[in-house]
Formats: C-alpha cells, structure tokens, sequence
C-alpha cells in the first residue's frame, strides 16, 4: 500500500499538500526509537585447561564446538531446574492442602520406578 501511496504522490494527485504516505512516515520518524536494554553483560566462563580439552572431546563427538556445547547443556540445566522446583512447589501445595502420600506408599512408588 505505501508502494501505491508514493507512486500517486509522484503523479501529482495530492498537490495540496503531503500524500498520505509521508504523513505516515513523518509520525512513524516522530516515535521513540526502540531502545533494547542490555542490563547483562556477555559472560565468559573459564575453566582449567583439562576440563576445557574435556568439553571440546565431548562436544566434538556430539557434532558440536565446545562453545555451543555449554550453551546447550546449560540451557537443558536450567529448564530441569526449573521443572524441579515447580514440581517442588506443586508437592508443597499439594501438603498444604492435607494430600500426603504415607512413607510406605512412596516407597512403593519408589520400587515401581525402578523396577518397571
């Protein structure tokens, strides 16, 4: 639309005064300008040198440098973190409320998982 805009603007047909294209890009210039808060700096790691060879053998054997390796990997910590701690809230919630399971019923629950 802006393309037919402009292409009348060219042929005159809004000669007393701006098309309605430049009124549109005159207001979009007046707006702020995005500004994107970097409140984290970059982060660099280091390790000793044999837990560096360490990354680097097991990222290669992954497809992967060692660099994008961490990245992952920390990116999966996180997530499991996060997964732990909502099912620990949920647990705590669901105690609160007076559902408790009794000793004997989560070591059963226990057995069951390693045994199936």
């Amino acid at each position: 639309m802006l393309t037919r805009l402009l292409a009348a603007k060219r042929r005159n047909r809004w000669a007393d005064g701006p098309c309605p294209a430049q009124t549109v890009l005159r207001s979009l210039s007046m707006l702020p300008r995005p500004r994107f808060s970097r409140s984290l700096n970059p982060m660099e790691v280091h390790f000793p040198p044999d837990v560096e060879t360490q990354l680097q053998q097991v990222a290669s054997a992954n497809g992967k440098n060692a660099e994008q390796w961490v990245k992952d990997t920390v990116t999966r910590m996180l997530a499991d973190q996060a997964r732990f701690v909502a099912g620990v809230q949920r647990g705590m919630e669901q105690a609160n409320r007076g559902e408790l399971v009794d000793h004997r019923e989560v070591v059963n629950r226990i057995d069951r998982l390693f045994h199936s």
